[in-house]
Parts: structure tokens; C-alpha cells; sequence
């Protein structure tokens, strides 16, 4: 898919599966504060995805599985508000660094599954 920009609305809730599964041309997102859900595969294959931000106040609350597999991402952040990283969820990407927020209570399998260059957790 050759989409490289996108803009996502203020009153967005959740990011369904799949919404932007294989958009190699993608580089960089911000997430909405009210999104509370980034659902299965939804950057999956995003080959050149290598920035994600969140609004302040975000309420996100779910990473769902394989949502970020296989993309360009080397840091990355998550709000406080997270308490759900579901399975394979960073699996695969380019990470080196990884934050998690205050509030993560369960953590899939594998998440990080072959990031080789991941150096600080």
C-alpha cells in the first residue's frame, strides 16, 4: 500500500486489526489520546514505520498481537495508561530501546521476539 501519511482524527477510539497492515510507505504516526486499543496486526508489515508517539493524556490500554511486527521502530515509549501487551506485539522490529508504562500488568509471549538490537528495557 503506498499510504505514507496519515493524519488520525481526535475522537478516535481504537485501531482495528489489520488497519494498517503492510503500509510499507509509512513512517511515522501519533496516536490519538483517546485511542484505548491498537488492535491484532495493525501495523504488522508497516516495513518503514520508525516513529510512534502518543498524545498527552493517552488512554490506550491494549497492544494487541503482532500489532507493530516487522516495522522500522527503534525506541519507543508507552504511556501509563497500558496495562495489556498482547503476544509477538514488537516482535521482529528494529528496537533498542523500550519503555514500558507504570501500569503494564500482563505481557504476551514473545514480545520482543528476534529484536537483536534491543539494549535497554
Amino acid at each position: 500500500m503506498s499510504l505514507s501519511q496519515v493524519t488520525l482524527p481526535f475522537s478516535l477510539t481504537d485501531i482495528g486489526e489489520y488497519a494498517f497492515y503492510e503500509c510499507e510507505n509509512l513512517t511515522q504516526i501519533n496516536i490519538p489520546a483517546k485511542v484505548t486499543k491498537i488492535g491484532n496486526f495493525a501495523f504488522k508489515y508497516a516495513n518503514n514505520l520508525h516513529t510512534v508517539t502518543f498524545d498527552n493524556g493517552s488512554q490506550l490500554e491494549r497492544v494487541g498481537s503482532n500489532a507493530f511486527y516487522d516495522t522500522d521502530l527503534s525506541a519507543i515509549t508507552l504511556p501509563d495508561s497500558v496495562t495489556e501487551i498482547d503476544d509477538l506485539a514488537f516482535a521482529q522490529t528494529q528496537l533498542q530501546e523500550f519503555v514500558f508504562g507504570e501500569n503494564v500488568s500482563d505481557i504476551g509471549g514473545a514480545i520482543f521476539d528476534n529484536c537483536n538490537e534491543l539494549k535497554k528495557i
